[in-house]
């Protein structure tokens, strides 16, 4: 690289500054995008996952013993969907020291996977173009307006899956992108929604136990990405259409070091292992898009763009006019809110001329930072202390939803009711019949799915029904006969429940049923 950028007489400042960024897309670290990947967001979704019911679902409802402390092997040939060569290549990216890196044969908890997805939703780190969403217009990131600098152009290179050709022609992150919404539906997204239910499908139908398996890491990484999209509403630049300000400030002694200093301070803060628990109990919603916007207005980005501010989102700078009143001072403030909420409802001018006050909100503290300067001035920002107050309220807010999010993937509840012994007891080598009944929230319209497994651990279907009608909790899905030779009876349910959101509902029952 020295040589090949060494400058020599007569060379031109376009040659200079060409040298100038490759050696940046060398050199430089990585940035950071909200809250921290490898640890708050890792956290968030460790506890979330600890304080919902999803130990219970994977060890009962799915048969693995040790449910969410299952190890679980990933075996390539079988993923489907994704690039195996890129998802390794991804993995190996992850830090071995946070626990939720697979180990060398490719072996992780369930819990571990599940992290590991949350992490993964932010690699390339280009992928947050797609966790904004202002639930007050609706609609995902458009800072376009405001312009990109070069030298925000190459760090956005440097880590966001851009081009050094894109630099130039624009082709890399324009400071848009898909709403959150979007994205969590999106088809193409690997970690995204449809992804989750052909994997949890997979996980109980495929022939293999390899197979199933690699479809359970599957539906549980897509589910840990789904938790982080989820987690960055809870981060006020995400809901208040705010990039520009937030991510591109410089929070370290090298230039590169740029990232949002909430992020920053809620990592050095907590770590992964000292995020706060979950607030109370579990947010519950019948929709997925309910967790970040509903009527009542209590989604979390909803929650979050009224109760905080970005960095972005402050108001301006204000030159005081002279004579005026605090009153006079206030409205204008108020006037200049990009957003009606959150109001500032009292500024001290005698404490801002002294070296400064806080404006104060209930349940969070110091809100913002303001201070009047000598040229007379009025400051409002963000620094050290309510970065800190952000955090501790938000997170564990964060986490309610989280929570609540992991209960609605993983809704449902199928069960086998024995209607007849075996001809054999203690074995079911001949045949039986059971009831299979609805013991979950009410089911809608789909399909129905009935498998046995043989002693080598093969599944193979037996039956499948259309489920046409409503199907209200306690009411039976029908008789099912029981195939010689089987040592276990699985039932796959995929449609929508009765909201209208679409589900995969999985019952794994050892036989002869009890």
């Amino acid at each position: 690289m020295t040589r090949l950028c060494h400058r020599r007489p007569g060379r031109s400042h376009r040659r200079a500054l060409a040298c100038a960024l490759a050696a940046a897309l060398t050199f430089a670290a990585g940035r950071g995008y909200a809250y921290d990947a490898a640890t708050t967001h890792a956290g968030l979704t460790e506890r979330a996952a600890t304080a919902s019911s999803l130990h219970r679902v994977i060890a009962v409802q799915l048969g693995r013993a040790l449910g969410l402390f299952e190890p679980l092997r990933l075996a390539p040939e079988h993923l489907q969907g994704v690039d195996p060569r890129v998802l390794l290549e991804e993995l190996a990216l992850l830090d071995p020291a946070q626990g939720y890196r697979p180990d060398s044969a490719l072996t992780a908890t369930a819990l571990g996977w599940l992290a590991a997805g949350s992490v993964l939703e932010q690699v390339p780190a280009d992928r947050d173009r797609n966790h904004f969403y202002d639930p007050r217009r609706s609609r995902g990131l458009d800072n376009r307006a405001a312009g990109r600098s070069l030298w925000a152009r190459v760090l956005d290179a440097l880590e966001g899956g851009g081009t050094f050709g894109g630099i130039f022609t624009g082709d890399n992150f324009d400071l848009s992108g898909a709403s959150s919404l979007t994205w969590i539906e999106d088809r193409d997204n690997a970690l995204g929604l449809p992804s989750f239910l052909d994997a949890r499908e997979r996980a109980a139908t495929s022939e293999l136990p390899s197979a199933r398996t690699t479809a359970l890491i599957q539906a549980l990484l897509a589910a840990g990405g789904l938790l982080h999209v989820l987690e960055d509403a809870g981060e006020p630049a995400h809901v208040r259409n705010d990039y520009r300000r937030a991510f591109d400030a410089q929070v370290g002694e090298s230039v590169f070091d740029r990232t949002a200093r909430l992020e920053r301070d809620a990592a050095l803060a907590y770590g992964r292992a000292g995020v706060p628990a979950p607030a109370g109990r579990p947010f519950a919603a019948h929709r997925l898009r309910d967790f970040f916007t509903r009527a009542d207005g209590q989604g979390l980005a909803q929650r979050t763009q009224r109760g905080y501010f970005s960095p972005g989102s402050l108001p301006p700078p204000l030159k005081l006019p002279v004579g005026a009143t605090a009153d006079e001072v206030l409205a204008a403030v108020n006037a200049s809110l990009p957003y009606p909420e959150p109001r500032i409802t009292r500024l001290d001018l005698n404490a801002a001329a002294r070296g400064g006050a806080y404006l104060q909100a209930p349940g969070v503290g110091p809100l913002a930072a303001y201070r009047l300067t000598a040229r007379g001035v009025l400051q409002i920002f963000l620094d050290e202390r309510t970065n800190a107050a952000y955090a501790r309220a938000l997170l564990p807010e964060v986490g309610r939803y989280a929570t609540g999010l992991l209960e609605f993937l993983f809704r449902g509840r199928l069960a086998f009711e024995r209607t007849a012994p075996s001809s054999q007891p203690g074995t079911q080598a001949t045949s039986g019949s059971a009831a299979l009944v609805n013991r979950g929230l009410a089911l809608g319209q789909g399909q129905l799915t009935l498998l046995t497994e043989d002693a080598r651990g093969r599944r193979r279907p037996f039956a499948t029904r259309p489920v046409a009608a409503p199907v209200a909790p306690g009411a039976a899905l029908g008789p099912v006969t029981v195939p010689r030779g089987s040592v276990r009876l699985i039932a796959v349910f995929r449609g929508r429940d009765a909201a209208g959101e679409p589900i995969v509902v999985v019952e794994d029952a050892a036989l002869p049923l009890k």
